[in-house]
């Protein structure tokens, strides 16, 4: 009863961390820690690639506050993966979020997003350019298993200098 009256004390704390337990608290899928550009040929989406990639390793992808941010200024196509950190059991929701600021261009396009676990699209979807900032929360249910290790991607291209950004992926139960 104590630890419980010390986490009501604390309490958003109690709501975040003492509430949880191992049982129900995320686990970190892809902590963004191992990411690496990937060559087309490695690329599941590579019908989706320019011509010509052209991405800045400075400046047009990189780990800021334990985000993923790619700047589509300095890259025009990004393609990334990072190897599964835990495994995944049917049924359990893989979380993130993505967020972009202002999408611009100089004419009318769409941006594609998508998130494979090798060759199986976990999410996807395509957004206006030009369209205002937004926030999306993506709870995806896994219809199959994903052992530790599977090559996780990030694939992303659009027109127009953007900024946007991937929180770490998570898995819940």
């Amino acid at each position: 009863m104590a630890a419980k009256n010390a986490c009501f004390a604390l309490g958003f704390a109690w709501r975040s961390s003492c509430g949880t337990t191992s049982e129900t608290a995320p686990r970190l899928l892809v902590p963004l820690t191992g990411l690496h550009e990937i060559k087309a040929k490695d690329d599941p989406l590579a019908s989706h690639r320019p011509p010509v990639v052209e991405c800045n390793p400075l400046t047009g992808w990189y780990a800021e506050d334990d985000e993923l941010e790619i700047d589509t200024l300095a890259c025009n196509y990004a393609a990334l993966s990072e190897p599964a950190a835990i495994s995944v059991t049917r049924g359990e929701h893989i979380v993130t979020t993505l967020s972009h600021y202002d999408l611009t261009a100089t004419e009318p396009a769409e941006a594609h997003v998508a998130i494979l676990a090798g060759t199986v699209v976990l999410f996807e979807t395509t957004i206006a350019v030009p369209g205002p900032a937004e926030v999306l929360e993506i709870d995806i249910v896994a219809q199959q298993d994903i052992a530790r290790g599977t090559p996780l991607f990030f694939h992303l291209h659009n027109h127009g200098q953007n900024t946007w950004n991937f929180a770490p992926l998570e898995v819940h139960p």
